[in-house]
């Protein structure tokens, strides 16, 4: 793997295109109805957002933004996003926000900070694994510590014991990093352990610094439909609770 300052390059330029996108090439009569069909948009992704549909509500928002370029609504899609695992990136858009010319609103800069402490948040938990260091004693014979961690890992995931197949992976890594694979593995053994956030921006990393197979992508794709069909459940199941159902 990269170290972390090239493999979070590429989301600086994607930020500015998030930021900054093309003006709405849609043609309207006249101001009012330009508001109205943003509106439509905004009220639409806010609905697809309550029943968990991030996937929905990101494409609302987004199409919805370049109409009025209001940062309320960039913020509901950076919301969207950092939902979906795009941590990073969210964290790159809200930097851009804080620092740029315009003056932010206290409640619209309030709502910046606050997404990016909990982007730049989940950055540290991923790269935390990313940059692991091997324990000393497996350094003594890291081939064959490697392939017993991997066999441990797989026997604790088999048992249902997902935090250990978490550590054993996570204490492969190190030892042969030119196979990324294992990090997949224990980002679906972070989805077993109740750690789905986590897993689904750990495969978004994995998956945008280009260094997985065809066939660890693939698994990778499947793990962050996995972690984020179990965050839509949780999120469902707290709205439920919430509305006293």
């Amino acid at each position: 793997m990269a170290p972390r300052a090239t493999s979070l390059a590429w989301v600086e330029d994607l930020a500015e295109e998030v930021i900054s996108p093309r003006p709405c090439a849609q043609q309207f009569p006249d101001l009012e109805t330009r508001v109205a069909e943003h509106d439509r948009l905004v009220e639409a992704g806010s609905a697809a957002n309550a029943a968990a549909d991030w996937d929905g509500a990101l494409t609302l928002f987004d199409q919805a933004y370049p109409m009025l370029f209001k940062t309320s609504t960039l913020l509901s899609a950076l919301s969207m996003r950092l939902q979906r695992g795009e941590a990073a990136l969210t964290a790159a858009c809200c930097r851009l926000l804080l620092g740029g010319e315009g003056v932010l609103p206290p409640e619209e800069r309030a709502v910046t900070e606050a997404s990016l402490a909990q982007a730049e948040e989940m950055v540290a938990r991923v790269f935390a694994i990313l940059e692991a260091e091997p324990n000393a004693a497996d350094l003594l014979v890291p081939l064959d510590r490697h392939a017993a961690l991997c066999s441990r890992a797989l026997g604790a995931s088999e048992d249902g014991r997902h935090g250990d197949a978490f550590q054993a992976y996570v204490s492969a890594w190190p030892l042969q990093r030119q196979k990324p694979g294992v990090l997949v593995s224990a980002a679906s053994s972070l989805v077993g352990d109740g750690r789905a956030d986590l897993a689904a921006a750990l495969c978004v990393q994995l998956i945008d610094a280009g260094v997985l197979s065809a066939a660890e992508e693939e698994a990778a794709a499947l793990c962050l439909e996995q972690a984020r069909r179990e965050l839509q459940v949780r999120h469902r199941a707290a709205a439920r609770s919430d509305s006293g159902l």
